[in-house]
């Protein structure tokens, strides 16, 4: 009588995730996520679709001297690892001051403390007066493990006199922004 030998299938991953784009070569996912205003005029958010909330020709998020959230994405609901470099593409809108140097950062937001760590500065670029422009910024990452409930953070880091730096969102120019993830953590 010959030995029958019993295969045992792995389960399936409890969840899946989807990304926007794929990087087989560097192993990672990219997520994409919009700047919308929403639910109110007054709030600005980061989704990781364009279906939802207010995408009429508008401006948001005077951005004074020093460090201005301008939004958090809600926190992840599994572990995660950003590696790679992060892309945003938005219009922006200077008033009443030129020259210094401007930066967009994204930090890691512990989900228990609160704190946050620096893990990207996506380009430094001075402006004129009373100037608008399409931003085409990238940074590379520090590659950062996210706990379920971490989340991500955006801050404009403004170091000159400028008085008023907004971001357009509408359809026409949205804002976008692109967050690389390393696919072995599915």
């Amino acid at each position: 009588m010959s030995d029958i030998k019993q295969t045992f299938s792995t389960p399936p991953p409890s969840a899946f995730a989807s990304y926007n784009y794929t990087d087989i070569a560097e192993g990672t996912g990219t997520s994409l996520y919009y700047g919308i205003l929403g639910p109110t005029t007054s709030t600005f958010n980061l989704i990781p679709i364009l279906e939802d909330g207010i995408l009429t020709e508008s401006t948001y998020v005077p951005c004074p001297n020093g460090l201005t959230t301008l939004a958090t994405i809600a926190p992840f609901n599994q572990p995660k690892t950003i590696k790679g470099t992060a892309f945003l593409i938005c219009k922006c809108n200077f008033q009443s001051g030129s020259g210094g140097s401007n930066a967009l950062k994204l930090y890691k937001v512990d989900g228990i403390t609160a704190a946050e760590t620096l893990i990207c500065t996506m380009g430094t670029f001075t402006v004129a007066n009373n100037s608008s422009f399409q931003i085409y910024t990238s940074g590379a990452t520090t590659e950062t493990h996210f706990k379920r409930g971490d989340s991500l953070r955006l801050k404009a880091q403004v170091t000159t006199s400028i008085n008023n730096w907004t971001f357009n969102v509408s359809t026409t120019n949205p804002f976008k922004l692109y967050i690389p993830f390393k696919l072995t953590d599915l």
